[in-house]
């Protein structure tokens, strides 16, 4: 694929023919809308790819300690504290720090256009008497202005609209004194009656603990980008420099500014756009996804990744995606891979939705099962269509001397351990071989024919017939051996009943 970014951000001449279809190099193509998109071409054919990421965009915000780059695509903003702001401020210093401006008040006294700084990074005109020419000498500390010796002898005289104030010469009068116009008053206001009136929100005057007109500080309304500020709450966004600074453009001042292809949204840096905004060509600007024509988001598609059913054109938000229907029922879902957008019945031995309890899985038909060692009654109920012995089964599990309920390997068709039979599947025991086979001495019986020496006596296996008094073949310490029963037992009353007798240990009655 030929493709040149820098190409693509000058334009290009349209597509030219000739025997190489509709474009020989990517100078022929469209440039395309997006500056972080670059013009191709490819067999003859136009196209569009991301520029190298890390290619400056072609509009950068000055002074913001920023950087827009292009990014898979898309414009993003990432730090950059060379990029330090201005905000024309003689008596503040401005810097950036890990990509926020920063502003802090430069030493008072610090010479400034018009005057010197005051401890709060604002240049006034006057600290003191020295910092007056010859014809104002006086400094009026509360307003910081040089005035006429006149201007504090305690009488009002020349233009002056009330004592010592107004009238253009000497200081701006107080809340309640005389004026003739906004000027004459520290608060910018001449209001009813011809007097100062005091600072409002809404007089569109930057006036009282204002940080700029009718914003900040004691007002309701946070200032705009740009606006004076000394704390973060004074800015919409709140984000400010500091003290005698100014807000900083960001996500949430409710301007259009930086990367942004719209009010607060898009452009990398912000959360996408809603419905209807600009998304400047790049579908990553909106929270739908999908910026259609007109370069405005757009409802997304089915099959789009969504987090609310208003984001997409079918009305269905379904499993993250924008789906066909609500798709609520258990065991379907929008998210089947491949199948995104469309519901459809989760495959079997999945459930990637957790609609089913515990550790059942979906059997491909819309229907919880249960898996491999599940507890079952039919085979209905088993994912793989086997109930054995209680548990849903790997297999059938249909020969001698197997089961697929023993402990610790339920649902797996087990040989049966030699010397049991759980299902009474043998005239004898198993083999632990999956066979059958008569039961050794000592083993359980009903039957003689169960039992390798062919006696079944006192209900186990014997080596003998054991036939005599006082003889048994179960006792604890010598099951399946004829034994002589120990002196002072009679476990079968063989010496009488009620007992007046036990057996001697000798295969005999006590004499």
């Amino acid at each position: 694929m030929d493709f040149d970014p820098f190409v693509a951000q000058t334009g290009g001449t349209g597509g030219t023919g000739g025997t190489c279809g509709g474009c020989c190099s990517p100078a022929d193509c469209p440039t395309p809308s997006n500056p972080c998109m670059g013009a191709t071409c490819e067999a003859g054919t136009c196209g569009e790819a991301p520029v190298v990421d890390g290619t400056p965009a072609s509009t950068q915000t000055s002074g913001d300690c920023k950087k827009t780059v292009c990014q898979s695509g898309a414009a993003q903003d990432q730090n950059d504290d060379t990029d330090t702001p201005n905000d024309n401020n003689d008596c503040t210093a401005d810097s950036c720090s890990n990509g926020s401006p920063q502003s802090s008040p430069e030493a008072m006294g610090t010479q400034c256009a018009g005057g010197v700084c005051n401890d709060a990074g604002v240049c006034v005109e006057c600290l003191s008497d020295a910092d007056c020419p010859a014809n104002e000498p006086t400094c009026d500390v509360g307003a910081n202005n040089c005035v006429p010796a006149t201007c504090t002898d305690g009488d009002k005289n020349g233009t002056e609209t009330d004592v010592d104030c107004g009238g253009g010469v000497c200081s701006p009068c107080d809340v309640g004194d005389d004026c003739q116009q906004g000027s004459d008053c520290t608060s910018g206001v001449c209001g009813g009656g011809d007097t100062c009136a005091a600072p409002e929100c809404n007089d569109n005057v930057k006036n009282g603990d204002e940080t700029d007109v009718d914003c900040g500080d004691v007002c309701p309304n946070q200032c705009g980008p740009g606006q004076g500020c000394n704390i973060d709450n004074d800015c919409e966004g709140d984000d400010c420099t500091g003290q005698g600074g100014t807000c900083v453009p960001n996500c949430n001042d409710e301007v259009k500014n930086n990367a942004e292809t719209d009010v607060d949204c898009g452009g990398g840096a912000c959360d996408g756009c809603d419905i209807g905004q600009d998304c400047a060509g790049v579908d990553a600007n909106c929270i739908s996804g999908n910026c259609g024509a007109g370069d405005k988001c757009e409802k997304s598609p089915l099959g789009t990744m969504c987090m609310d059913s208003d984001e997409c054109a079918s009305g269905h938000c379904a499993n993250g995606y924008c789906c066909d229907t609500v798709c609520g029922e258990t065991c379907k879902s929008c998210a089947v891979p491949n199948m995104e957008g469309t519901c459809t019945n989760v495959p079997s031995g999945q459930d990637i939705d957790n609609d089913c309890p515990g550790n059942d899985l979906c059997d491909g038909m819309g229907v919880c099962k249960e898996v491999i060692g599940g507890s079952c009654v039919s085979n209905g109920q088993c994912l793989m269509g086997q109930c054995v012995d209680g548990v849903c089964c790997s297999t059938a599990c249909g020969g001698v001397c197997e089961a697929c309920d023993l402990m610790g390997t339920e649902g797996a068709c087990t040989k049966v351990p030699n010397g049991q039979d759980p299902d009474n599947e043998c005239i004898g025991v198993c083999n632990g071989a999956g066979a059958c086979v008569k039961a050794p001495n000592g083993a359980t019986c009903a039957m003689a024919n169960e039992c390798m020496s062919n006696f079944c006596i006192d209900g186990v296996c014997c080596d003998t017939d054991c036939m005599g008094t006082c003889k048994s073949c179960s006792l604890a310490n010598t099951m399946g051996t004829c034994t002589n029963i120990p002196a002072g037992q009679d476990p079968d009353n063989e010496c009488g009943s009620p007992p007046t007798k036990n057996c001697a240990g000798n295969g005999m009655c006590e004499p």
